[in-house]
């Protein structure tokens, strides 16, 4: 998974809260230290589960090893991030950062990731509501990791990533035909602005 995008490596993560809610969701009245170990024992043997976690960062094994033989330096990939400015940081910091930058008057570029923050936590929100653990834990992981390293690109993980799809789709599978159609053509007017600000080269978008 890692050989297309970064993030497949976080998808290991999905595979184990999707094993661990598995295991335990009959057996919650029995939560204990001998369980956690049956469970492990039972996780070992598993075979081809143990292959395909494996195979999620094997993308990103073969890349580093590439990059040691082309330019000495396995972690090239996260070091060239230094040139962006760029480098792992508190989330919570960067949030709060975007918000006072927000209040200064950064309206258009600032609140454009802000919304896009605000827009996937709900829809993580709705996904731990709905019990779909596995999704969320990912969706989490998409949103927190990149936000470690600046706002800047949390449009296009987001945007991006499969797990918000799904929560939307969930959630828009129960509502009504006409309510369906209206939030189409809102969004295809969003887009149609989107478009016209890429064009126009706006700094948020460009």
């Amino acid at each position: 998974m890692s050989a297309s995008r970064n993030t497949g490596v976080l998808f290991v993560f999905a595979i184990l809260t999707h094993s661990l809610h598995r295991f335990f969701k009959d057996r919650m009245g029995e939560l204990n230290p001998k369980l956690l170990w049956e469970y492990v024992k039972k996780t070992l043997n598993d075979h081809k589960l143990i292959l395909g976690t494996c195979m999620c960062p094997l993308g990103l094994f073969l890349y580093m090893l590439h990059l040691y033989f082309l330019v000495g330096d396995p972690m090239a990939f996260a070091h060239v991030q230094r040139a962006w400015g760029r480098e792992i940081t508190n989330p919570a910091e960067i949030v709060l950062r975007t918000l006072g930058a927000a209040s200064r008057g950064a309206v258009n570029q600032e609140a454009y990731f802000l919304l896009f923050i605000v827009i996937g936590a709900c829809l993580l929100g709705w996904l731990f509501v709905q019990k779909h653990y596995t999704e969320f834990v990912l969706g989490c992981i998409f949103l927190v990791v990149p936000l470690s390293t600046g706002i800047a690109s949390i449009p296009r993980y987001i945007a991006g990533g499969f797990v918000c799809y799904l929560a939307l789709a969930d959630g828009l599978s129960g509502q009504k035909r006409y309510f369906k159609g209206c939030l189409l053509a809102v969004l295809g007017v969003i887009e149609l602005w989107l478009t016209y600000g890429w064009f126009s080269t706006w700094g948020f978008l460009t």
